[in-house]
């Protein structure tokens, strides 16, 4: 490299490591993260069935998982906590109930640079702090009623502090501080058993190692009082979600399929290994991630083998429970992963330019592949609105045109935004008729409006959203009942949400055959029908 182009280089270093472009990037991350969140989408399925959930139960029913509806998602008990606070004083609105997954997102994006400096080499900083502001899922799930960006804030902030502890000296005092932290951390995020765990393992076995006997012995104290956390939070709230076969159902290509053979063992590892970096750093080229991860995992193992370890203990962990089908090892449950993936894979992009100095074009091609998904995708955020499931232009429609003595029949997925927006819209139904039918047999055959024992909306709770529910037989029994009343009725709607064209299809041809559509009314996945089924 001749020596003009080697100061113009340095200078281009000097400048991406400044404070003021790191500063840049924070700004960036913010902004995008903003702008999700300021586009106030509608709560969709999952969000609004676990807004109802929230909105239904007290400070004591969530604290002690009691009155739990084991057919609908919930989240941490801090998380669920912190968000009926939320609504207690700012209502129950799109806006109250996303405020505290974007303040964990934005939380995390400030305390991502410290911890980055805690870990990585100094031009490996900037690489790291751009993939995760970038990242396309920590920016939308800033804006999700879902627990995720809490996650991801927790494994920031017990990675840093972990970073302090092994630095510092430790008595029985601070032993006792960050036990506390330990075992509180563990209620506002399922996924911290693998970040604190993995570091408390870490951090004894280096103590010992090292002939720190003392520091090992307040260390081993510490991960007693963060067990004793674990295990009350094991009994008061895991073993209730573990009832819900439905989402096990849903989650075993999450797991490891130890059972079929090493060689299904292999492709799914390699699978995963693809995914996680597709589906929770957002980048599509994930095997090229997935090399430069491990080549910094290696330049971080050559230069301080317990950061690495530390950095990596909460993959191998969270991995291990895939394997004995306890977690799913899969996209959003995995965000937790991202500031590890970020800082390793950070290291492994400047260990090849290193390797390629003399080449500036290798390294400018390389950071311009690298990056090239991640800005397109916040190009994305800032020029569109992201619309996908729109339920509340549908309920104001209802609103709207809805009469006394309609009835209503919902898909089954339908019925939450429902329940929802009932309430948040202020629609007062005379006699209320909800039935929810279910997704039809296949191939269809006859035709069965009943829902088969998931969740009905049918009781107001103290804000007017519908948060009651009918399970099994009782399910079964209220919509056939429901059905009887409103078969021939005059006016019957007609809501879908988050349904499949072939299920549509199944629902409208029959509503067309008994009777006659009147009117209809479309929005991004989610439309509303009036029929007339009235016989003539």
């Amino acid at each position: 490299m001749n020596p003009s182009l080697k100061i113009f280089w340095q200078k281009c270093v000097d400048f991406v490591c400044s404070r003021q472009f790191l500063f840049v990037l924070i700004g960036i991350g913010l902004l995008l993260r903003l702008k999700y969140y300021s586009e106030n989408l509608s709560l969709w399925l999952d969000e609004a069935a676990l807004a109802l959930e929230i909105l239904r139960r007290s400070f004591s029913e969530i604290f002690f998982v009691a009155n739990y509806n084991q057919y609908s998602p919930t989240a941490p008990v801090g998380f669920l906590l912190l968000e009926k606070s939320v609504i207690v004083f700012l209502g129950s609105s799109e806006w109250a109930l996303r405020l505290v997954p974007l303040m964990c997102s934005a939380l995390s994006v400030f305390l991502f640079l410290p911890l980055a400096r805690k870990y990585v080499r100094a031009e490996a900083v900037p690489a790291a702090l751009a993939s995760f502001a970038l990242a396309g899922p920590l920016i939308y799930y800033s804006a999700q009623v879902k627990s995720y960006s809490c996650d991801v804030l927790v494994a920031i902030f017990v990675l840093w502090g972990a970073a302090h502890v092994r630095d510092a000296q430790l008595g029985p005092r601070q032993a006792i501080v960050i036990g506390v932290i330990a075992a509180v951390v563990l209620w506002f995020s399922y996924s911290a058993l693998f970040v604190v765990g993995g570091a408390l393992v870490v951090l004894i076995t280096f103590a010992f190692i090292e002939k720190r006997r003392e520091k090992g012995i307040f260390l081993f104290g510490v991960a007693c009082l963060a067990g004793i956390s674990f295990l009350a939070g094991y009994f008061n709230e895991i073993t209730q979600i573990r009832a819900n076969s439905g989402l096990y159902g849903m989650w075993q290509k999450a797991f490891l399929p130890w059972s079929a053979g090493p060689a299904a063992s292999v492709i799914w590892l390699k699978d995963a290994t693809g995914n996680i970096f597709k589906d929770a750093l957002g980048q599509p080229l994930a095997y090229l991630a997935a090399g430069l991860f491990f080549v910094g995992t290696a330049t971080v193992f050559a230069r301080d083998k317990e950061k690495c370890f530390l950095l990596v203990s909460p993959a191998a962990i969270v991995l291990l429970a895939a394997a004995a089908h306890k977690y799913p090892f899969f996209g959003r449950f995995v965000l937790f992963l991202v500031p590890s993936l970020a800082l390793l894979m950070a290291e492994g992009i400047v260990y090849v330019i290193d390797k390629f100095f003399k080449r500036p074009a290798v390294a400018i091609l390389l950071s311009a592949v690298v990056f090239f998904y991640p800005v397109q995708n916040a190009a994305d955020v800032l020029s569109r609105t992201h619309a996908f499931e729109e339920m509340k232009p549908v309920m104001r429609y209802l609103k709207g045109h809805y009469q006394e003595r309609d009835a209503i029949f919902l898909n089954n997925s339908a019925q939450y935004g429902y329940g929802y927006y009932s309430g948040r819209w202020g629609l007062d139904t005379k006699e209320l008729f909800v039935g929810v039918i279910v997704e039809p047999p296949n191939p269809f055959r006859s035709f069965d409006p009943a829902v088969r024992a998931v969740y009905v909306n049918y009781e107001r709770g103290a804000l007017g959203h519908l948060v009651g529910w009918h399970v099994g037989q009782s399910a079964n029994a209220f919509s056939k009942e429901e059905w009887e009343k409103v078969r021939d009725n005059k006016r019957t709607w007609l809501i879908f949400s988050h349904a499949s064209a072939g299920y549509r299809k199944t629902v409208l041809d029959y509503f067309g055959r008994e009777g006659k559509k009147l009117e209809e009314f479309h929005a991004p996945g989610a439309s509303i029908y009036l029929f007339d089924m009235e016989k003539s």
